[in-house]
C-alpha cells in the first residue's frame, strides 16, 4: 500500500516488538523502508492476543496527530480499544478503521463484551476479510454503509518466481516422481482436518502424499501414512518460506481440508493463493469462507470420498483439469496483496 499512498500520504506502521502469532513467539525483524517508517514498541503481555498493551503509543500519536490510523486488530482487542478511545478523547479530527477476520458468533464475557461494543462505537469505518466478518458486524449493530470488504492478499510474486531446480532436487530426494502428487500443508489439528486427505488417498498405490506440518495428530498422522503409504509419503513438520513455492511446485494437487468447530472456521487460506500463483490446483472443503472467496469450481465438499472422487476425475480429464488450473490463476491475480491494497488505498482516500 505504501507504494500507492506514496505520493499523497505518509505511511508509518506501528508495531509490537513481539507477540505471539500463530502459537509461535514473533520478533520484529525488518527494518525501514524507503516508502514507509516502521515504529517498534515496548510490548506488555504479549502472549494475550486480546490483552496485550503497546507502552508509548499514546504519547507518539499525540505527537504525531495521524489523519487516520488503521487498527489491524479484532473488534474484541483490548489494544483496539485503548488507541480508538485516546484518539475519540483527544483528537477529534483523526479517524479510526477498525479490522475483523471474525467470521464466527461468539458471546464474549465480561470485560471483552464491553471492549466490542466501545470499540465499534469508536469505530469510524470497519474493514472486513469476508462476508461472515461483515455479517457478524451488521448483527452488532454497524450500518452497512460503514464496512468494506478487503480480501487478505498475499505476495504472489514470490510464489511466481519458484526455482525448478530446487524442486527437481527435492523430487528426486523423496522419489515422488512417477507418482501423482497430492500436497497438504498446515496445522495438525482437528480444525485443518488433515485425516481427510490421509484417509482419501490410502487404497490409490500411484498417489503421494507430501505432508507438512505438526500438531496434536501428528502421531496418529504419521502412524497412518506409515501403515498405508509406505513409500508413497514425505513428511515435514516445518517448511522454510523461501521453500514453500518449490515444495508446491512438486504437487499435482494442494488440499486445504478444513472443517468448522464450535470454536473456530476458516476464515482465508492463504495456500490456496500460494498454489495458484505457482501454477498449481488447490483444492478446498466447503468449510467457513472458502467456497464463498474463491468460488464453487475448486471445492470438493466434504469427506475423504468426496476428495478423492474429484481428483479422479480431474485426472481423466484433461479439458476439466486445465479449466481449474486457469481458474486456479485468477484467484492467484484477484488475491495478490497488490490488488488488496489498491482496494484498501481506495476506502483510506475517502478519509484523507
Amino acid at each position: 500500500m505504501s507504494l500507492f499512498l506514496k505520493e499523497q500520504a505518509q505511511l508509518t506502521l506501528a508495531v509490537p516488538e513481539l507477540f505471539w502469532e500463530g502459537g509461535r513467539r514473533t520478533e520484529l525483524q525488518r527494518k525501514n523502508y524507503d516508502s514507509y517508517e516502521i515504529k517498534k514498541f515496548e510490548t506488555f503481555l504479549p502472549y494475550k492476543p486480546y490483552f496485550y498493551y503497546l507502552k508509548g503509543i499514546n504519547d507518539y500519536i499525540s505527537k504525531e496527530k495521524p489523519d487516520i490510523i488503521v487498527i489491524y486488530e479484532e473488534p474484541v482487542s483490548f489494544i483496539t480499544f485503548w488507541i480508538s478511545q485516546f484518539v475519540k478523547t483527544n483528537l477529534k479530527n483523526t479517524r479510526i478503521i477498525g479490522f475483523s477476520a471474525e467470521n464466527k458468533e461468539r458471546n464474549y464475557p465480561f470485560p471483552f463484551s464491553w471492549i466490542y461494543n466501545r470499540n465499534i462505537e469508536n469505530t469510524d469505518h470497519f474493514i472486513c476479510v469476508n462476508e461472515g466478518s461483515k455479517s457478524i458486524l451488521i448483527n452488532r449493530g454497524v450500518r452497512d454503509d460503514d464496512i468494506s470488504i478487503v480480501p487478505l492478499g498475499v505476495n504472489t510474486l514470490m510464489f511466481n518466481k519458484a526455482e525448478e531446480c530446487k524442486t527437481e532436487v527435492l523430487r528426486q530426494k523423496i522419489k515422488c516422481k512417477e507418482f501423482k502428487v497430492i500436497g497438504w500443508i498446515g496445522r495438525m489439528n482437528n480444525q485443518k482436518n488433515p485425516m481427510e486427505v490421509v484417509d482419501a488417498f490410502k487404497e490409490d498405490k500411484d498417489v503421494f502424499l507430501v505432508i507438512s506440518g505438526t500438531g496434536k495428530l501428528k502421531s496418529k498422522v504419521l502412524d497412518k501414512l506409515r501403515n498405508n503409504y509406505q513409500g508413497r509419503f514425505f513428511h515435514t513438520d516445518y517448511i522454510k518460506p523461501e521453500d514453500v513455492s518449490s515444495v508446491i511446485k512438486l504437487c499435482d494437487f494442494v488440499v486445504v481440508s478444513s472443517k468448522e468447530t464450535t470454536k473456530i472456521k476458516e476464515q482465508f487460506s492463504r495456500i490456496v493463493v500460494e498454489t495458484a500463483a505457482c501454477g498449481k490446483i488447490p483444492l478446498y472443503s466447503s468449510s467457513g469462507e472458502m467456497r464463498c472467496l474463491f468460488g464453487d469450481e475448486l471445492c470438493y465438499g466434504s469427506g475423504s470420498k468426496e476428495l478423492r472422487d474429484m481428483v479422479t476425475g480431474i485426472i481423466k480429464n484433461k479439458v476439466r483439469f486445465d479449466e481449474l488450473t486457469l481458474k486456479a490463476y485468477q484467484i492467484s491475480t484477484e488475491y495478490s496483496w497488490k490488488q488488496a491494497a489498491f482496494i484498501e488505498m481506495e476506502i483510506l482516500k475517502k478519509f484523507l
